[in-house]
């Protein structure tokens, strides 16, 4: 009888760790996929450089609250969100729109369609400075 109550432990106690992991697995965000497309130098524009990337937002996700220290413009490719600038009202966004940023705007995209957000992002900035900086 006792080799059976071990036996039982270890089933309940396994079966127990594999439901944690389990729903660890699961709350672990997803990953936003990006790739970036092109980066040049900007001839004309005095130590400017140019980045054009893709991202894609996992539908319930968002990107992070962050900030560019150059210009943003990004064209929503599909699906649907939400974009989240400091000191402004949330704004809709869906395929086909596209917005701008001003160099330091603080802001957060969140995906909320029924798929997920798909957007090019370009952006203009000072040659060698990071092109985000994440904000706690």
């Amino acid at each position: 009888m006792k080799a059976s109550s071990t036996t039982v432990i270890a089933l309940v106690t396994g079966i127990a760790l594999g439901a944690l992991c389990a729903h660890t697995l699961q709350a672990q965000p997803k990953q936003i996929e990006r790739k970036q497309v092109l980066k040049t130098d900007l001839m004309g524009l005095g130590g400017k450089e140019g980045l054009i990337l893709t991202a894609t937002i996992p539908v319930g996700e968002h990107g992070g609250k962050h900030y560019h220290p150059g210009h943003e413009l990004t064209y929503v490719i599909e699906g649907a969100g939400v974009l989240m600038i400091d000191g402004r009202l949330p704004m809709e966004l869906k395929a086909g729109d596209a917005v701008y940023l001003p160099p330091s705007a603080i802001h957060d995209a969140k995906s909320t369609g029924s798929v997920p957000l798909k957007v090019v992002a370009f952006w203009i900035a000072e040659k060698g400075k990071p092109y985000t900086v994440p904000v706690p």
